[in-house]
């Protein structure tokens, strides 16, 4: 059977409404309110696979923008690969990789994703391989602060997020640019009610704490 390709479907209509009911389907993560937002930029470009005018088959192509110790860097992470389970085990998800791998492998200085346990041997015939991810911990004791709870809903505050964002922390030698649609990705939607500000650090923190027995963390 052949299938359409499609490189980008934020603007029509029918295939939006497709590529989100698939992403609910598969993921139960909405893309809607980030699209009506204005977050959704051409910073994040599905491949899509389209039948009768459906989106049945999704891998997209994040570009994220960085400064490694001060010399830029483009990488492009791969994401919300996705396929209707009627069309599973045919490979699209496969060739849909392919494509972005051939598409911005001489833009591209890097590419990565994240890998759930159940398909984490998938990817190693594109050539990605394993990394380690840390997780770094340290003791703290609780004391009063002045941070307060930004309201994603609020334009002052999603203004007052966005200010240190591309202020960004002067001690990392590592940081994204120009890709605020990113954050606000996670901000504007499960993430909305972690986000605080500090006027004594001059900093916005994004935390959540999770309790874990008798503790907090």
């Amino acid at each position: 059977m052949n299938y359409q390709l499609v490189k980008q479907v934020r603007e029509n209509n029918p295939l939006r409404k497709s590529f989100i009911d698939l992403a609910v389907k598969t993921f139960d993560l909405s893309f809607e309110e980030w699209y009506q937002q204005g977050y959704w930029t051409d910073a994040y470009i599905p491949y899509a696979f389209v039948e009768r005018n459906k989106v049945i088959a999704n891998a997209s192509a994040n570009i994220i923008d960085l400064r490694w110790q001060g010399e830029p860097r483009r990488y492009i992470q791969i994401g919300t690969v996705m396929t209707e389970p009627d069309h599973r085990n045919k490979g699209l998800a496969g060739q849909l990789i392919h494509h972005i791998l051939q598409d911005w492998q001489q833009e591209a200085d890097a590419f990565f994703l994240f890998a759930n346990p159940t398909t984490v041997d998938f990817y190693p015939k594109f050539g990605f391989t394993r990394s380690e991810e840390y997780q770094y911990i340290m003791p703290v004791s609780p004391r009063a602060g002045d941070f307060r709870k930004l309201d994603m809903d609020s334009a002052d505050d999603v203004a007052l997020l966005r200010h240190y964002y591309e202020k960004s922390n002067p001690f990392s030698p590592l940081r994204v640019e120009h890709n605020f649609g990113l954050l606000m990705f996670y901000c504007s939607a499960f993430m909305k009610h972690f986000v605080y500000y500090s006027a004594k650090n001059e900093a916005v923190v994004i935390a959540m704490q999770k309790r874990s027995g008798a503790d907090l963390l």
